[in-house]
């Protein structure tokens, strides 16, 4: 049965300090590119209002598909009929099997 042993803490915090690094370089990479697609606004606010269309476009096809499933929602009267028209066809069955 092997043992297991515990990270030490120097090897924890340079686990973080490693990760801290990582995070970092990341960030930079990121702001550069930013930083250079700032130069193109035009594309940018043209890529946004595309954007904005299709998210409103997927919005709306929600909104049209929960409409669309309230308007076909059983109510309790509905359920209540379709109860009693099935004891009806149960109860034929069983006095057509005992005649």
């Amino acid at each position: 049965m092997e043992a297991i042993i515990p990270m030490s803490s120097q090897k924890g915090s340079r686990g973080y300090e490693l990760l801290g690094q990582v995070a970092t370089m990341f960030a930079s990479r990121d702001k550069n590119k930013l930083s250079a697609a700032s130069g193109t606004s035009s594309t940018s606010s043209a890529s946004d209002s595309t954007t904005t269309a299709l998210l409103q476009k997927v919005v709306d096809g929600l909104d049209n598909l929960y409409t669309a499933q309230y308007d076909t929602a059983l109510t309790k009267n509905d359920i209540y009929k379709i109860n009693k028209s099935v004891s009806k066809k149960q109860t034929r069955i069983k006095n057509f099997a005992t005649d």
